[in-house]
């Protein structure tokens, strides 16, 4: 009796234990967002610029973009934020991962009280997002910003966007003061202003980012 009762507890206890977990994700099977930048097209729509820092040579049929396989920024539209950033998530064939972004660039076009809040509402109540990144504005194309031909690793998007690091000392602005300057009246907030520079390296011609003043 008592062996048939010790044989009955084993089975039960694997019954009872996992045996596998399902929330794994492969890491190569994920893109991680480094930098995102929203502005206003002619059509009125919102549009989202999508810098990813890992799986640059994944097929376009994992990305399922429709782009060079090479490519670096994902661009989605839609009418509100989160119909922009729910069409990115629908885009692709992988999960996305945005606690990695060190930065947030605006074009000047999307610096409007009820975009700007919105956007601050959907950072401030999704949990996958770490409102601990910089922000630039600019007046240039956001084309130029993020559609660079990077001459090596060592561009100076990595520098001035993510992780930067120089002598020159560079005042940078957070999220949080974007917070208060939309919900305080007399906030004053200096606003690095990013743009692109054509420069030449060799025989080569490319383009790179520079903080050329504050908004």
């Amino acid at each position: 009796m008592k062996t048939k009762l010790l044989i009955m507890m084993m089975l039960f206890s694997l019954i009872s234990f996992p045996i596998f977990n399902n929330d794994y994700v492969d890491i190569n099977h994920m893109l991680y967002v480094s930098s995102i930048g929203f502005n206003i097209n002619q059509q009125q729509e919102i549009e989202l610029n999508t810098y990813i820092i890992n799986n640059y040579t994944m097929g376009k049929s994992e990305y399922n973009t429709g782009k060079n396989e090479q490519s670096k920024v994902i661009l989605t539209k839609g009418k509100t934020i989160e119909d922009t950033i729910y069409n990115l998530l629908k885009t692709i064939n992988v999960s996305v991962d945005f606690s990695h972004i060190e930065s947030l660039v605006l074009h000047t076009s999307f610096c409007k009280k009820d975009l700007l809040t919105n956007l601050i509402n959907y950072i401030k109540l999704n949990h996958k997002i770490y409102p601990s990144f910089s922000i630039y504005l600019t007046d240039v194309s956001l084309d130029s910003i993020y559609k660079l031909e990077y001459l090596s690793d060592n561009s100076s998007y990595f520098s001035v966007l993510s992780n930067y690091k120089s002598d020159i000392k560079l005042h940078k602005t957070m999220f949080l003061e974007l917070v208060n300057d939309t919900l305080i009246d007399n906030y004053f907030c200096l606003y690095p202003s990013l743009t692109s520079k054509e420069n030449i390296i060799g025989e080569k011609k490319g383009i790179s980012l520079t903080v050329d003043g504050y908004f």
